[in-house]
């Protein structure tokens, strides 16, 4: 039996090989099995689905642009946790929608 991952379960770090993702999964799905084994589901299969919405985008002028940048460089927390990362992915939001 394999089990996969689900949700919102995100490796723990980024830009590594293909191959350690693939083995955190596998650690992953060692973890899961067994339970599984131990306690099957009470309807005895699992089965994936997915539903698209279309949901209306937010059209920001440039200076609702650069005011959310501003706000969102002002988030203490994320730029606790991310640093300067966040700064530049927050600097390539605004230019990418600047120049759209």
């Amino acid at each position: 039996m394999k089990v996969g991952a689900c949700a919102n379960l995100n490796p723990p770090a980024e830009n590594v090989a293909f191959a350690q993702v693939k083995a955190w999964g596998e650690q992953v799905a060692e973890t899961v099995a067994p339970r599984l084994l131990r306690e099957p589901p009470a309807v005895g299969k699992f089965r994936g689905m997915a539903h698209i919405v279309p949901l209306p985008r937010d059209v920001l002028d440039a200076e609702g642009i650069n005011a959310f940048a501003k706000k969102a460089l002002q988030d203490k927390r994320a730029l606790a946790e991310w640093d300067d990362k966040y700064r530049r992915v927050v600097a390539h939001w605004r230019s990418s929608l600047a120049a759209g």
